[in-house]
């Protein structure tokens, strides 16, 4: 999920440290390939920030 939300942010030239400033999450979490994962919270937290729907990062798919 991580990976999804840091491509997102990327091809929308939005900035990593103004997230992880504004919302308290570590930049860490953030980057691409990171060891940490993102709480349910803090997912939330991003979307909510972004304004897009949290079911937009989800696969399509994997539903069947």
């Amino acid at each position: 999920m991580t990976e999804k939300i840091v491509n997102y942010l990327s091809v929308n030239n939005i900035n990593l440290e103004d997230i992880s400033k504004d919302l308290g999450i570590s930049r860490e979490k953030l980057q691409s390939n990171s060891k940490l994962s993102l709480s349910a919270e803090e997912f939330l937290s991003i979307c909510c920030y972004l304004h897009i729907r949290p079911e937009n990062f989800i696969d399509n798919s994997a539903r069947k």
